[in-house]
């Protein structure tokens, strides 16, 4: 039996938003997805990430933001501990049919990146006509 749960969270990790880990070794980084009107705006963390290793492109109406972020090693004998994170983040987003570059802006502002997509959250209904007896 499904669940609304179940349901909500297979929407989730279906990715509207694709795969966290991808296949070219990248990993995930988080985002808050948000409207304002007709638009939509992605603000995602990727503290540590220089404007020059962000990347965000659109193809084929996937928006996919990648960056990367060296690692950062003192000349030390030993390391007991490394917990700070480095290497390559990537996140796609599938965008609805329209959506063309000019409708996209971008800032990167202190290890925040913000997305604002004009229009968005647009779509269209069509109606089906049923036919029949």
């Amino acid at each position: 039996m499904t669940t609304a749960l179940n349901l909500f969270n297979r929407f989730l990790d279906d990715d509207f938003f694709l795969s966290s880990y991808n296949k070219d070794r990248s990993y995930s980084f988080n985002v808050d997805i948000a409207e304002k009107g007709d638009d939509c705006i992605i603000t995602g963390d990727l503290p540590g990430v220089k404007k020059e290793d962000l990347n965000i492109e659109l193809k084929d109406n996937i928006l996919t933001i990648s960056a990367k972020k060296e690692v950062s090693k003192e000349n030390v004998d030993t390391y007991y501990r490394t917990e700070r994170s480095y290497g390559k983040y990537s996140r796609s987003f599938r965008l609805v049919n329209g959506i063309l570059e000019k409708d996209i802006s971008a800032s990167y502002i202190n290890g925040v990146v913000r997305i604002e997509i004009r229009g968005g959250n647009k779509s269209t209904t069509k109606k089906i006509e049923v036919r029949g007896a």
